[in-house]
């Protein structure tokens, strides 16, 4: 039994995919922990604003994907 190249293809796409979003995840953590490093050193305000992504958009399907994302700034 061998492994089809459109398989081989749609595995190395995903495994990319994977790799990018826990890539942002890790930037994201890594943003929060300096912001907090920053406070802890006055070099920024204490005060946080938080700003609200709001974003709707369809998939292939035809049904609606509604996403939010919240993100602190200083």
């Amino acid at each position: 039994m061998s492994i089809k190249p459109y398989t081989t293809h749609f595995l190395i796409v995903r495994y990319h995919a994977f790799k990018t979003y826990k890539k942002l995840l890790e930037t994201a953590k890594l943003n929060e922990e300096a912001r907090h490093l920053l406070k802890q050193g006055n070099m920024i305000s204490k005060e946080e604003y938080l700003y609200t992504i709001h974003k709707e958009d369809e998939d292939d399907f035809g049904d609606k994907i509604i996403t939010k994302e919240e993100k602190h700034f200083a």
